[in-house]
């Protein structure tokens, strides 16, 4: 059988944009600010997804808490 879709709620929508802003903002910082980032941008993507994925599974299973 297919998996169940539901609409993305506006909770986990803030989740994903998080993410998006700390990967988006050393490209921020270092054009628009001047100020530059430390270390190759892969590597800060791969530390800033290791960091922000066990609070956001937290996050997840508070919202969404086994029936």
């Amino acid at each position: 059988p297919a998996p169940e879709t539901k609409p993305v709620a506006p909770p986990e929508l803030e989740l994903a944009q998080m993410l998006h802003g700390a990967i988006a903002f050393p490209n921020t910082r270092s054009h628009v600010f001047g100020m530059p980032f430390q270390g190759a941008l892969p590597d800060l993507v791969a530390m800033m997804v290791r960091v922000w994925l066990p609070g956001a599974s937290a996050e997840l299973r508070r919202l969404h808490p086994p029936a």
